[in-house]
């Protein structure tokens, strides 16, 4: 470590999220503590990381904030996931006061955004569209609301990723539909969250209809810029809707988006990172948000690498250095990761939910020398991380795609011993 930079405290370091601060703050010489639950985190491999502390999981609560207070390390503590930001802006005055520089939205603030149906029911007070929405506590409730939306409607967790979700455009699976969210909702890994369901309407739109809006509001609550993307490619679920993942994007001026992102954030008073959700309706010509994400987005690299630099942004801020963020033209692919564009495209081509012309298509945009070309996950900087992190997703990616052959050749030798 140098004597100069005070350090960089990266809270579970193996999520996409922190990806793009390690080449961030590594290029600048600026100390990298890692902590992780993951013994085998990728990032303790990175050549920027200074030191490897592996740490509880985020989700033991109050014992994570005593292993920060116990940590021999101070520094600029940048937070990782949902529960992780929940937790240190419940936090952040013990932490401050034991040695911490952070910069979050007070828990009230948080909590008004950060469940779905306080964040719907916020949005409509000041004025920004949300798809419409019921709770969803019990099954005849649902119905209800199934009813209300014209019987066409989605099932999602008011304190889950917005991509968990189950489409309901008939009554007869409107009730396994609901019973599947609510045990995703009970299982072991998210009962933690104690999230509830609800129904909201459905906006018909395109792939290239849904954007997102990134952020960083200083500790002085101002706004230090926004950056929209426009998505070309997605992941997508089960039952054949869109997912929630940035397979290819577009980095695009989008002054609409960004007057919306302030109104709502400066409403807000808010502080801290934040990355938006938004689905342009054509039947209403206006932007409806569908999720608020209060940390980095998981392509957090493309956001280093567009010159939008929101990681060392929240740094500088922090230490009162000096720091502006710009914004480049790119375009985004996401086809170095598995699953990512290349395996979830073969997929979407497979399933007939794409053709291989539109699978091909924004690829030419590699040779439009107006845009910058961002591909994840590739760092030049750090070889042993981009390497490691393919055989990592790659192993990952084929031991579940085995564990599927392996079920289902069970029920089929089953089947025929009947």
């Amino acid at each position: 470590m140098t004597k100069e930079a005070i350090p960089v405290i990266l809270a579970d370091s193996e999520l996409r999220s922190q990806e793009g601060l390690l080449a961030s703050f590594g290029i600048r010489r600026i100390p990298i503590i890692a902590l992780s639950s993951v013994s085998n985190s990728t990032a303790f491999k990175s050549r920027f990381v200074s030191k490897s502390v592996i740490s509880p999981s985020v989700e033991k609560g109050k014992e994570y904030i005593k292993f920060l207070l116990d940590l021999p390390y101070r520094g600029v503590l940048i937070y990782s996931g949902d529960i992780s930001a929940e937790l240190i802006s419940e936090s952040q005055a013990e932490l401050i006061h034991g040695g911490y520089s952070l910069n979050i939205a007070e828990l009230d603030t948080f909590e008004k955004v950060f469940d779905k149906w306080q964040c719907y029911t916020y949005c409509k007070s000041i004025g920004i569209n949300t798809p419409q929405s019921f709770l969803a506590d019990t099954i005849e409730n649902t119905e209800k609301g199934w009813k209300a939306l014209s019987e066409n409607c989605i099932i999602k967790a008011t304190r889950l990723a917005g991509g968990i979700y189950r489409k309901v455009e008939n009554k007869n699976n409107l009730e396994s539909n609901y019973k599947e969210m609510e045990n995703i909702i009970s299982s072991p890994q998210n009962k933690y969250r104690k999230s509830s369901l609800m129904t909201q309407e459905v906006i018909e739109c395109g792939i290239r209809d849904i954007w997102c809006s990134e952020s960083l509001y200083n500790k002085r609550g101002e706004c230090a810029g926004v950056l929209c993307i426009q998505k070309i490619r997605t992941c997508f679920n089960s039952d054949g809707t869109f997912g929630s993942r940035l397979y290819v994007g577009k980095v695009i001026g989008n002054r609409r988006l960004e007057e919306l992102t302030k109104k709502l954030l400066n409403n807000l008073h808010w502080k801290g990172f934040v990355h938006l959700d938004w689905i342009f309706s054509k039947k209403e010509q206006d932007y409806f948000l569908t999720d608020f994400n209060p940390r980095l987005p998981g392509f957090s690299n493309l956001l280093f690498r567009s010159g939008f630099d929101i990681g060392y942004g929240y740094y500088a801020d922090l230490l009162n250095l000096p720091t502006s963020v710009t914004t480049k033209k790119c375009i985004y692919f996401e086809c170095f990761r598995v699953p990512g564009d290349i395996s979830g495209g073969i997929g979407a081509i497979a399933k007939k939910r794409i053709t291989l012309k539109e699978f091909i298509f924004p690829y030419f945009y590699i040779s439009n020398p107006n845009y910058k070309k961002v591909f994840d996950v590739f760092m030049l900087e750090d070889p042993l991380y981009t390497f490691l992190s393919w055989c990592k997703d790659t192993s990952s990616f084929l031991i579940r795609k085995f564990g599927r052959i392996s079920k289902l050749l069970t029920r089929t030798q089953r089947k025929s011993k009947l």
